[in-house]
Formats: structure tokens, sequence, C-alpha cells
């Protein structure tokens, strides 16, 4: 993410880039649409880094932040509904 002019908020075209880097690091194998597993997998290794939540809201289970392959499967929970 930047904020290019440094006004410490993002302005469209800003957001727009940041979209696009999510979108490219979502996307593993460079096929230019983001499947579910892909998107499961940014997630958990996004809760790996800093947590999104602590607790599956599928099933209330606490997920444990070294604990990837399990965080994988609650954010594929997620993606479903």
């Amino acid at each position: 993410m930047q904020d290019y002019n440094g006004d410490g908020k993002l302005s469209f075209s800003e957001f727009s880039e940041l979209k696009e880097e999510l979108f490219k690091s979502a996307d593993e194998n460079g096929d230019g649409i983001v499947s579910m597993n892909e998107l499961a997998l940014l997630l958990a290794m996004q809760q790996e880094k800093e947590p999104i939540i602590n607790c599956c809201p599928v099933c209330g289970e606490l997920l444990k932040i070294s604990d990837k392959l399990n965080s994988m499967i609650h954010m594929s929970h997620v993606t479903l509904f």
C-alpha cells in the first residue's frame, strides 16, 4: 500500500493499486483468476502474519497463529459463505 502524496489517506488511484497488488498476491498460479483455494491461502497467510480473526465465524473454534493448515481450513469456511 502506498500513500504517494503522503496525506495519510488513500486516493482512488492509490486504493486501486492496492487492489491490484492484493489480486496479484492471491493469484498464486498466475492465471488471472483468484480461486476460492487461492483466496483461502492468502487469508491464512495473512492470519499467520497478523491475525484477522481469532476464532472461526462458522464453527467458533479458536484459531492459533502458528497453525497455518488449520487457519486455511477455517478461512475456507469464510469464503464459502
